[in-house]
């Protein structure tokens, strides 16, 4: 699992404090309530690569043209990407629990 912020951000900065973080996903609607979270230590800190990170993960959440874009316009931005080793998981989900249709 990997995230990419600013180097210098609030949150790059705890990061590279803390050495290790958290991420979850969540569906908030009842009564299909369901989550997911992960935690573990950073495994490696890097500089993103833009072909290989950026544009992918921009692209995933915008599709090509408004990942490109979106990449385009923070090129030179002081980026790090934190790779962690997930340790724990934790799931719900209340789907489960619905009567059958």
């Amino acid at each position: 699992m990997w995230i990419i912020t600013g180097a210098e951000s609030l949150k790059g900065r705890l990061l590279q404090k803390a050495g290790r973080f958290t991420l979850v996903a969540q569906v908030e609607e009842p009564p299909n309530y369901q989550y997911v979270s992960v935690e573990g230590s950073i495994i490696e800190t890097r500089t993103p690569d833009t072909e290989r990170d950026r544009k992918p993960l921009a692209r995933r959440y915008f599709g090509t043209e408004l990942g490109d874009l979106y990449v385009s316009s923070n090129a030179g931005a002081d980026l790090l990407l934190f790779v962690m080793r997930p340790e724990r998981w934790r799931t719900v989900d209340y789907r489960k629990n619905l009567p059958a249709s």
